[in-house]
């Protein structure tokens, strides 16, 4: 426990700033991989709409 105690403020900042930007990090991928998937879905719908269009004209 001596070695937790012996840990600076700026050194502990310093961890706290490199956890903060991780997590920051891993938020916006997670962020990116939601907007995929909505896009992909409302493609997806789409795209089945057109083949219905298409069904009935053909």
């Amino acid at each position: 426990m001596s070695g937790v105690s012996g840990v600076s403020s700026s050194s502990a900042a310093s961890m706290m700033q490199v956890l903060n930007d991780s997590m920051q990090s891993q938020t916006d991928m997670a962020e990116k991989f939601v907007k995929i998937a909505a896009e992909e879905k409302v493609q997806a719908q789409q795209l089945s709409m057109l083949g219905q269009v298409i069904d009935r004209y053909v």
